[in-house]
């Protein structure tokens, strides 16, 4: 089965509810959504970025315009539906372990509506090895240790001469 990055823009081609959507932002004469997503560590962070009317004029926000009804019968609202399908349209796992970033793209009026540009965290990759090494060359000598300074470095295990 095709993800939802492979499906055609035309709203006839199948029946599931990202169609739907596609044909309201269509309605809505919105050329391209686009979304930012980060994550790692099991969390994730979907924010739009921008929306783009066919007019050329740009929004930050999502029109307020139900989509369905949720569970407890509350209006599903498009902005919503639209951050849940950004998340769920990179392959990868950008929110949990070492995570990842980029963005994801959606065009309605496009014949591939989606595109997805992220990039995946290796193992350890958070950006924070410069901490770690401001630490490596930090020694505590106790014969060193100044007397107003406060107590000197204890070191358990090792016998001192």
């Amino acid at each position: 089965m095709p993800g939802l990055l492979d499906q055609p823009a035309d709203p006839n081609a199948d029946t599931n509810h990202f169609s739907k959507i596609l044909a309201l932002l269509r309605a809505l004469q919105i050329s391209e959504v686009s979304y930012s997503l980060s994550g790692g560590g099991d969390q994730g962070e979907t924010s739009l970025d921008h929306v783009r009317y066919r007019d050329g004029t740009e929004a930050t926000e999502i029109p307020e315009v139900p989509v369905g009804i949720d569970a407890v019968g509350r209006p599903a609202m498009l902005c919503y539906a639209l951050s849940e399908y950004a998340a769920d349209l990179p392959e990868g796992d950008w929110c949990n372990n070492e995570g990842g970033y980029g963005t994801v793209t959606i065009e309605p009026f496009a014949e591939y509506p989606c595109d997805c540009d992220m990039t995946y965290r290796q193992d350890g990759d958070w950006g924070d090895d410069e901490l770690d090494d401001d630490f490596e060359d930090l020694v505590l000598e106790p014969d060193t240790a100044n007397a107003d300074s406060g107590p000197t470095a204890i070191i358990i295990g090792e016998t001192q001469a």
